[in-house]
């Protein structure tokens, strides 16, 4: 499958070839005869060969529902219809840019808060696991009743002590999770759409 940089360098080259006055097989062999990695040449590969074939663009991207999503997909084919390739593919090329510009916007401003999130988290885990049960035994001796914040945080800390290694796997398969549902197209356009609703 196309990773998404990989298709936004893509529609930008198919973006400038047919904006010079290429035609789509000629710009799709150039991409096969250029693009690096051997899965991305395969795909543009079949994608040019049933253009050959006397499929339009759009079903032959459609082949591949996991390098092209739907909403690229429904694009390109509005555009065919219309006779209006070239700048439906430098708006796409934009959109895609942009999607771009926004995940690297968002990943490096998550970065600082990340590193902190998780400094306060250690702190905290250890507060319940290490240092809290060491007074728990001096709460008992003195028999006062304790107020429930602090039976919360020591139920906590117990919890954690027992199955508090057993929370990072959880976290990292749900992360896993995530990512290969967003592998599938309908999940995939919903996330796109999403993305490019929002202001950069």
């Amino acid at each position: 499958d196309l990773r998404r940089p990989e298709l936004a360098a893509i529609t930008r080259e198919l973006a400038v070839m047919l904006g010079a006055g290429q035609d789509i097989d000629r710009a799709l062999r150039f991409l096969v005869e250029t693009m690096p990695r051997a899965r991305v040449r395969a795909v543009l590969d079949g994608v040019r060969t049933r253009v050959r074939d006397g499929r339009a663009l759009h079903v032959a991207m459609g082949r591949y529902p996991g390098s092209f999503p739907r909403l690229y997909i429904g694009m390109v084919r509005a555009a065919e219809a219309s006779g209006d390739l070239a700048p439906t593919m430098e708006r796409l090329a934009l959109l895609l840019e942009r999607e771009r510009a926004l995940a690297a916007t968002v990943q490096s401003a998550m970065i600082y808060p990340a590193i902190l999130t998780l400094a306060a988290t250690g702190s905290i885990y250890l507060l319940l696991t290490q240092v809290l049960p060491q007074f728990t035994p001096l709460f008992a001796q003195n028999g006062a009743t304790l107020p429930a914040s602090t039976q919360l945080m020591i139920q906590a800390g117990d919890w954690l002590g027992r199955y508090g290694p057993a929370v990072p796997p959880v976290l990292l398969a749900l992360v896993a999770l995530g990512r290969i549902m967003l592998r599938r197209p309908s999940v995939r356009l919903r996330a796109d759409r999403w993305l490019l609703a929002l202001p950069v």
